[in-house]
């Protein structure tokens, strides 16, 4: 590997590394039955496109904390930093439309959560799937996007920081690299820039305002890798149109790791729990060797 591609590799772990944060044992989808049922058949979560999925003056809010950071540290920088600042500044938005949305499956760290039964599993009468975060599996590469699991961040302050730490490891390999001739040069400041995309987008992936964090979110987020081109499908919402990919999160097709299947509290659970073991059988679920998910019952608010 040459000088260029360590560099290279360095700044991609930069970037896996800028937002990261250690996550729980098991995260918690919250979904209505049909939405359980085709996520167990398929083996397969559907990611839907950021900027269909949030609020659309958070993402114009979080855009605008990008560049004021950015200029705030324009404003004393000099040299290869300055040069790589300016044209971020310059390009940021037209580099934003170039990497294409990001598109994610949402969960929650919270457990048996009255607010997340009544938003995403009809208002309790649907499911949620305990699945297990297996953190020593790496992620299947699906129609050429790349796959990274991420906290949500409720506080403006804290994803700033992350963002500036972010963006401050990749100055400094950008200032240690030594380029053998001025192509060489343009490819690392080329490399560094969008490393800093990279982050910026991720500050504002994770970015939510503070009212939300009863959610305790977490998101697999799906980018698609330069150059690729990806077509994704659409469905129609009372929001309007809405585009999907769906995704492999285990390699080889394996099925979904869940700990636990919990039934809403306002259901007829008996007849919950029988329809719940069929649809299991129906799907091969879990395959042979596997343990069964536990089945519970959540307990009303």
């Amino acid at each position: 590997m040459g000088d260029i591609d360590r560099y290279d590799a360095d700044l991609d772990r930069i970037v896996q590394e800028s937002f990261r944060v250690e996550p729980p044992d098991v995260l918690y989808h919250y979904t209505t039955w049909a939405g359980a049922e085709g996520i167990l058949s398929s083996r397969q979560f559907r990611f839907t496109a950021h900027d269909c999925t949030n609020d659309r003056a958070e993402l114009i809010s979080a855009d605008h904390v990008v560049i004021e950071v950015a200029n705030a540290l324009r404003a004393k920088a000099t040299g290869s930093k300055a040069k790589l600042l300016d044209l971020l500044l310059t390009d940021y938005s037209r580099a934003k439309t170039e990497l294409g949305p990001a598109y994610l499956a949402c969960f929650s760290q919270a457990r048996n959560s009255d607010r997340q039964w009544e938003m995403y599993a009809e208002g309790g009468r649907g499911l949620c799937l305990g699945v297990r975060v297996l953190k020593h599996e790496s992620m299947p590469q699906n129609q050429n996007v790349g796959i990274s699991l991420l906290r949500v961040d409720y506080s403006e302050e804290s994803w700033r920081e992350r963002m500036m730490t972010g963006w401050g490891a990749v100055f400094e390999q950008l200032e240690a690299f030594q380029p053998n001739n001025d192509r060489e040069f343009r490819r690392a400041l080329e490399l560094a820039l969008n490393a800093m995309y990279r982050i910026g987008s991720f500050a504002e992936i994770t970015a939510k305002k503070s009212q939300w964090s009863g959610e305790e979110e977490w998101r697999q987020v799906a980018f698609k890798r330069k150059g690729v081109v990806i077509q994704p499908a659409e469905r129609q919402s009372t929001r309007g149109i809405v585009r999907y990919l769906q995704l492999s999160v285990r390699r080889d097709d394996k099925s979904l790791a869940v700990d636990e299947i919990i039934m809403g509290p306002k259901q007829d659970l008996d007849s919950a729990k029988s329809k719940l073991q069929r649809i299991l059988t129906d799907v091969g679920y879990p395959e042979a060797g596997q343990e069964p998910p536990r089945i519970t019952v959540a307990k009303a608010g």
